[in-house]
């Protein structure tokens, strides 16, 4: 269908806002990062996080920059930024992992911070993931649920927030698993049983495995067939 001449003289300036509309939405969120990021430095100091200090204290400086970030719409992609280089350095990623296993190691460290210090360490443990390495997020997902079972096993009560921990690095490892292994329950059972579970612990723990693997398979295979799936694998309930 021919143009009308209307359409023709509208034409070379619709192709010319397409062609040049990609690079100017490109350098205002450029311009955009750096003015929050410049005002992100006054309120946060980068100049106040050096080598000299405690692995844990830097971590905490860092942490409470990447939380500043939150409310900024491109908060995400800086926060990913800061985490890939906090993980440039093995001994940031250990501590990372005694903030989840080490509860009372990390009330001393962090104090009054604490919970935001279990947030980050499980947001550093998911960069991992996503980077293609795993085998951190099933570590200590596995150590995370033994210590919280024997606490149930025991009468114990479980430490405020630390199932909510478990429940994020339950998430975080079905949520990048392939497809195929939620395809077959044998392969779900696999996949569960290298996070941690066992077919003894309490019911307070079983539950939370349970629900971490059973809305996923929901998305995919709907509710009855996820249900049937769910209890062929998880037995003790």
């Amino acid at each position: 269908m021919s143009l009308t001449p209307s359409e023709v003289a509208v034409k070379p300036h619709l192709e010319k806002i397409t062609d040049t509309s990609e690079p100017v939405i490109e350098n205002i969120l450029v311009k955009n990062d750096r003015e929050f990021l410049e005002k992100l430095a006054h309120e946060h100091p980068i100049d106040n996080i050096n080598k000299q200090d405690k692995i844990e204290v830097v971590l905490n400086k860092s942490f409470k920059r990447m939380h500043a970030m939150s409310s900024y719409f491109n908060g995400q992609s800086l926060q990913r930024k800061e985490l890939q280089e906090l993980l440039q350095d093995p001994e940031k990623l250990d501590m990372a992992k005694s903030i989840l296993l080490n509860f009372e190691l990390t009330k001393v460290n962090f104090a009054e911070d604490q919970a935001l210090a279990r947030v980050y360490a499980i947001k550093m443990l998911a960069e991992t993931t996503r980077e293609g390495d795993s085998s951190v997020v099933y570590e200590v997902t596995t150590q995370l649920a033994e210590q919280l079972d024997q606490q149930v096993q025991q009468g114990l009560t479980i430490q405020q927030g630390r199932e909510y921990d478990l429940d994020s690095l339950l998430d975080i490892a079905i949520n990048q698993a392939e497809i195929n292994e939620l395809t077959d329950p044998n392969n779900i059972e696999y996949l569960l049983f290298e996070l941690g579970y066992k077919d003894d612990m309490s019911t307070e723990l079983v539950q939370r495995y349970d629900n971490a693997v059973f809305f996923p398979l929901l998305k995919i295979h709907g509710r009855e067939k996820a249900s049937e799936m769910v209890a062929q694998v998880i037995t003790n309930n």
